[in-house]
């Protein structure tokens, strides 16, 4: 299993579900921690901070945490090109 933030301010929560509930149909055994919360950053900061990071993380552009530094875009590495998502990752 593996936990997963999400940044969403709840527009989106039934697609991230879906797309929880999707994936681990395709991968047997595996489950989804899931946390959808307009508040990502602090979530991610604060499980940082208490040892327990996050496996996967999805925050937008606008959010404070990458403009900052906290921590880090990998889109140009890593996102296809047909994909609309970009994955980020904290800082070095």
């Amino acid at each position: 299993s593996f936990t997963a933030v999400i940044y969403d301010e709840g527009d989106n929560k039934a697609f991230w579900e879906d797309m929880k509930t999707s994936f681990e149909a395709a991968n047997q055994g595996v489950t989804i921690n899931m946390i959808i919360t307009k508040d990502a950053a602090y979530e991610v900061r604060d499980r940082i901070l208490a040892g327990n990071s996050p496996d996967f993380v999805y925050i937008t552009d606008e959010n404070e945490a990458i403009k900052v530094g906290e921590i880090r875009d990998l889109s140009e590495k890593y996102t296809a090109p047909e994909s609309p998502y970009k994955i980020t990752c904290r800082g070095e």
